[in-house]
């Protein structure tokens, strides 16, 4: 869980500053040991970082976890302080900046050049949107092979049937003509694989 290691590496630094001020009493109980300490520093812990890290640099680590993990869905929190430092935070500041330069709007430090690379990398600018597909994608499937919509609730297509629930709720409203979470794109994905057919004799 690299975010529960970003918060104990952090809290290790911190101790670490703690213990460089002036006066500070060494011998009450510290999280950071002497030995604790010596164990960091055999294999090369840093405990002054740089977050001066350039665009180039950071896009690298983007490139470094698509290598690795064979996806670019970079959680928001994502934080590897070793290897990937606040790739998770960059990756949603680019998420907003790109979408804003695609508007036309004010995009801070966005380019094209940096927009096309990372584009050309996978990134992705709609997780949510891109979650909503690949459960479309996932149903798709199952009604394939099952040759239906109505998926069981049972050991291994739970999160497909609450999935399946909620968008069937949500499609209601919106025949209805109620206030729905299905914005027009979800709904396309929804009618190509012919989702809504099954609410045609209702």
């Amino acid at each position: 869980n690299y975010s529960t290691l970003g918060r104990w590496v952090r809290k290790n630094r911190a101790e670490w500053r703690e213990q460089q001020k002036p006066g500070y009493n060494h011998s009450q109980y510290s999280f950071l040991s002497p030995q604790r300490k010596e164990k960091l520093d055999s294999i090369g812990f840093e405990w002054v970082v740089d977050k001066t890290l350039t665009w180039e640099e950071r896009f690298q680590h983007f490139l470094d976890f698509k290598a690795e993990f064979g996806h670019t869905m970079v959680p928001q929190k994502f934080d590897d302080p070793i290897k990937y430092p606040q790739l998770g935070q960059w990756i949603n500041n680019q998420r907003n900046f790109g979408r804003k330069w695609l508007e036309g709007k004010d995009a801070a430090w966005m380019t094209e050049e940096r927009f096309c690379l990372l584009d050309e990398a996978a990134m992705v600018w709609y997780p949510r949107l891109a979650k909503f597909q690949a459960n479309v994608n996932q149903l798709k499937d199952y009604r394939l092979e099952d040759g239906t919509f109505h998926v069981p609730h049972g050991k291994g297509t739970e999160n497909l049937y609450l999935f399946c629930r909620k968008t069937k709720r949500e499609y209601q409203k919106l025949l209805e003509g109620k206030k729905s979470s299905l914005n027009p794109q979800k709904k396309r994905m929804l009618d190509e694989i012919g989702f809504g057919r099954q609410f045609e004799s209702n």
